[in-house]
């Protein structure tokens, strides 16, 4: 991965001095176990990876505190916290115009824990996860201004939230739910007409950082993408081929996220008829994935698809091991899919929308990414019934050897270091 083609002719004249003597402090609010989602497992991974650089790595996450050293947890403590509900989050956005993340999730409970770590001056670099969790920064700041060049200050974007919230006004049909996401998107915009160029910002694709320079084309910005943990070569040689008769097709993801809701629902009305009406009973259909929602549930007994829900790390892994392909389609996304290395890591090859495509340089046989459910057909019927055999597998293990967390931390921590350090 290569940092040259980003913007560098103002870094040093804002003061952004990064210092890999000093211990790292990440503020999560959504940060917690067991890891499952896609946000969470980027905290996890990136900067337990960036422990083996500096001293140490504390994240404050939504009800737990962790700190990570050399790669590993080595302490890890619980306190009492709980989300606000989205109704009563709504109608304080709208009384405080404020943003509906930060009136979820940025409880009385998480400040104050927060709070005691942003005082602690230790700290080198200080990680914001989403741009609106530095309202916490900003509270803070009226009674302790603590905004100082001592400190190397990063936002983790996670996505690109300004059409995130676009998006959301145009697909909701809740007034209430359009108001929250109008009031929400001109927080991020108050946000870069204030204080965003005291920030480092980190976007996880190309798409994000060239998005958020329409809006805010004066933001110093970089790409660091989403990487994956590479599996146990000999575990994948040492697979069995299956040879049942059936086309094994894999959806995972948080399923209480309406993105992947909606990824669904396309995949029924785009995809699915063409699929099942060629392949019939030979088509099999699982859905993995936490907290499932009524909606989900619904889908999969009215199609007879497969649903497993919250499932330990070894039933994953075993399900991968029994899929032909995964399945991404999206007919809208924002930020990167995890989903999309995960299961190039796990040796199986995934059947992607167009959407998708900017998330890795290439596609290795035989991935596929189009928005024509007959191109899919002919790809499943190329590949054939079973699970994915061991030479495809492997195959795609190489692949993904190149997106391992160890080697783009390390890409990133270089980048600071050569950029931002005196």
């Amino acid at each position: 991965m290569n940092f040259n083609h980003l913007p560098q002719t103002n870094h040093r004249t804002r003061g952004l001095q990064f210092d890999s003597s000093k211990p790292c402090l990440i503020l999560a609010p959504l940060f917690e176990f067991p890891i499952r989602s896609g946000d969470n497992i980027l905290v996890h991974n990136r900067w337990s990876s960036f422990s083996r650089l500096v001293p140490y790595v504390d994240v404050v996450g939504h009800n737990v505190i962790v700190r990570y050293e050399n790669g590993e947890i080595v302490s890890k403590v619980s306190y009492d916290n709980s989300a606000g509900g989205k109704y009563t989050s709504s109608l304080k956005v709208i009384l405080n115009r404020s943003h509906y993340l930060v009136e979820k999730y940025l409880t009385k409970e998480f400040r104050n824990e927060a709070t005691k770590y942003l005082q602690n001056t230790i700290y080198g670099t200080v990680v914001y996860c989403y741009i609106w969790t530095t309202a916490i920064l900003f509270e803070l700041q009226k009674t302790k201004p603590i905004l100082t060049n001592n400190q190397f200050q990063i936002i983790e974007t996670i996505n690109d939230e300004v059409q995130w919230y676009r998006n959301i006004r145009k697909a909701s049909p809740n007034p209430l739910a359009k108001l929250t996401a109008w009031l929400s998107e001109n927080w991020i915009k108050r946000f870069f007409s204030t204080l965003s160029s005291e920030f480092l910002f980190v976007h996880l694709t190309r798409a994000d950082y060239q998005g958020y320079l329409r809006y805010f084309p004066n933001h110093i910005g970089l790409v660091a993408p989403v990487g994956t943990n590479i599996k146990n070569d000999t575990v994948i040689k040492e697979l069995t081929d299956t040879s049942d008769r059936v086309i094994h097709l894999l959806f995972v993801g948080s399923l209480n996220v309406q993105m992947n809701f909606d990824a669904l629902i396309y995949f029924e009305k785009s995809f699915y008829p063409v699929l099942r009406q060629e392949l019939g009973d030979q088509l099999e259909v699982t859905i993995v994935g936490k907290s499932p929602t009524r909606k989900i549930k619904d889908l999969c007994t009215k199609l007879n698809w497969h649903l497993f829900a919250n499932v330990t790390d070894t039933q994953l892994d075993d399900i991968f091991r029994q899929a032909t392909f995964t399945i991404l389609p999206f007919s809208y996304t924002s930020g990167a899919k995890l989903k999309l290395l995960d299961s190039v890591t796990h040796g199986v090859p995934f059947l992607a929308t167009n959407v998708l495509a900017h998330q890795v340089q290439t596609a290795v046989y035989p991935c596929l990414f189009s928005d024509d459910p007959r191109e899919w057909l002919q790809r499943i019927i190329e590949v054939g019934p079973g699970s994915t055999s061991k030479e495809y597998r492997v195959a795609l293990q190489e692949f993904a050897q190149q997106y391992s967390w160890d080697a783009l931390t390390l890409t990133l921590y270089n980048y600071l270091e050569a950029t931002f350090h005196e």
